[in-house]
């Protein structure tokens, strides 16, 4: 049944699917569609953008359906895997601790969007240290608990860049 079937009815029945950390009530609060409220395609295009901008979110879907009185709207939710663990591999030359102080992960993991920025300190830290061709490679694990992916990094140091020697030209 098409949106257009449903227009103008009244949403008498709201229902979310699929979250397991973030809570329903949380959700329902983020959207503008309310019980009683006509029902529009727009507000739930809408409703959609808002809840992507939460950012737990990989997948969202709205199905409309018929209930007592008007129409049920059900938000399907897909949550985005979080990195519950971190650990780091070929790293010689600057300890684990410092590292773990560098991208300063809570207990509770890490959302994956702050990859970038993780990747980026330890490159610039590498790079202080003289260690400009430093390579950071994340790799995503299963973790065997099912509690959310394990975030390795693979750090290449290779040699540091030393200066050997500087010419000038057409400075007399």
């Amino acid at each position: 049944i098409s949106a257009l079937a449903y227009a103008g009815e009244v949403i008498t029945r709201l229902e979310v699917e699929g979250n397991l950390r973030v809570e329903s009530s949380a959700i329902l609060a983020t959207i503008e569609s309310r019980v009683g409220l006509t029902y529009h395609a727009d507000r739930g295009r809408r409703d959609i953008q808002n809840l992507y901008r939460m950012g737990s979110f990989g997948d969202i879907r709205v199905e409309r359906g018929e209930a007592a009185g008007g129409v049920r709207l059900t938000y399907y939710v897909t949550e985005k895997e979080q990195i519950t663990r971190v650990s780091f591999s070929g790293n010689k030359k600057v300890k684990e601790d410092k590292l773990r102080e560098l991208i300063n992960i809570k207990s509770g993991g890490m959302d994956p969007s702050q990859l970038s920025d993780v990747l980026a300190k330890i490159k610039d830290h590498y790079a202080e240290k003289g260690y400009h061709l430093a390579q950071v490679i994340p790799v995503f694990k299963k973790r065997a608990d099912a509690s959310g992916e394990e975030l390795v990094l693979q750090i290449h140091e290779h040699e540091p860049v030393r200066v050997r020697r500087v010419n000038f030209i057409g400075n007399h």
